[in-house]
């Protein structure tokens, strides 16, 4: 079992006690047995979902102080493609900490796996065999929802976890989970860490323009900039595409520019007949400067970690309803 140190993971050997698939519940027995004074946790199954190679660390590494936050099973899935022999390697573990009379240990079961060869038949029977039964199941896809994320799994799901800001094709996937929405088998919930990122300075900008002469000043609104990092194109139009929705009917012009930053979004500015107005990331806030305030306000800024982007996003869970709606608004954006 791990300890209340996050590992060090450099080899195999640290996701645990190396099993044969069909062996799983075995080992899990096992490993109960020799750590009879643990207490078992389970409020959910977290499976995530990849195909980079060495995944398995570096998610084990991310998910520790996920578990200290959320008990759950974990269930870590590593594809390989590039594979003739299709078989699956897998590895049993167990997070572990404190519980709070700071004696008895709370422990959170990890099952690692690497396919090599893949199928989707193969994701999904991997996958439904080892859950933690009539637990709500969430899923993060770290991968392109390809052909890979086919009906026979997103039918299954409560939550889906995803993260545009590493896509690729970011259009071609925002339009498959568009499509994949209309699809009356699914119910999940859709949960981009990518807009989450955002959270904070969405928060911020509401409560900038409870400002009566800031409202009034949307009045000669013509054009919001947006200044990202590089690789944040996603982040920014997720940004863009709110702002036009609230905005809503104005229609200002919006553009975007990267920054040597390392912020996601560290400018934004609403351009109108005066002085604009700007939000600003100044670490650890954003700074809030409208022209009738003599100092600039300053509110919490947003973290990039993806290990507190997942632990917030689970812990304020939501719908999401609007999501989709400006999804649909950022391809208007994109074209």
């Amino acid at each position: 079992m791990t300890t209340d140190l996050a590992p060090l993971l450099d080899h195999d050997s640290a996701l645990g006690q190396s099993t044969e698939p069909s062996e799983i519940n075995a080992a899990l027995k096992a490993l109960w047995k020799e750590n009879e004074t643990a207490t078992r946790a389970s409020l959910m199954n977290l499976v995530i979902y990849s195909e980079e190679a060495d995944a398995l660390k570096a998610n084990t590494q991310l998910v520790y102080g996920l578990t200290l936050e959320h008990a759950c099973r974990v269930l870590l899935i590593e594809a390989q493609f590039d594979s003739s022999d299709k078989h699956t390697e897998s590895w049993v573990t167990a997070h572990c900490s404190l519980g709070p009379d700071g004696r008895k240990a709370v422990c959170c079961e990890q099952l690692a796996f690497r396919m090599h060869g893949f199928s989707p038949a193969r994701l999904s029977n991997l996958l439904f065999a080892n859950l933690d039964s009539d637990l709500p199941l969430v899923l993060w896809w770290q991968a392109p929802l390809s052909g890979s994320f086919d009906q026979g799994l997103y039918s299954r799901i409560d939550r889906l976890v995803i993260d545009s800001q590493n896509w690729r094709n970011a259009r071609a996937d925002f339009e498959r989970l568009l499509e994949i929405r209309n699809d009356p088998t699914q119910r999940f919930v859709v949960h981009d860490l990518n807009w989450t990122r955002t959270f904070h300075l969405r928060l911020a900008i509401a409560a900038g323009f409870e400002d009566p002469q800031a409202l009034r000043n949307l009045e000669s609104l013509s054009k919001i900039a947006v200044t990202h990092a590089h690789g944040h194109e996603t982040t920014a139009q997720l940004l863009g595409a709110w702002l036009l929705e609230r905005l809503h009917p104005v229609e200002p012009e919006i553009s975007f520019q990267a920054s040597q930053n390392n912020q996601p979004i560290s400018q934004v500015l609403f351009h109108h007949t005066g002085e604009p107005m700007r939000f600003e990331f100044t670490a650890p806030f954003y700074s809030w400067t409208s022209c009738s305030e003599s100092a600039p306000r300053l509110f919490p800024a947003d973290s990039n970690d993806l290990s507190s982007l997942l632990i917030d996003q689970l812990g304020r869970g939501g719908n999401n309803a609007a999501y989709c709606r400006h999804i649909r608004r950022l391809l208007s954006l994109s074209t």
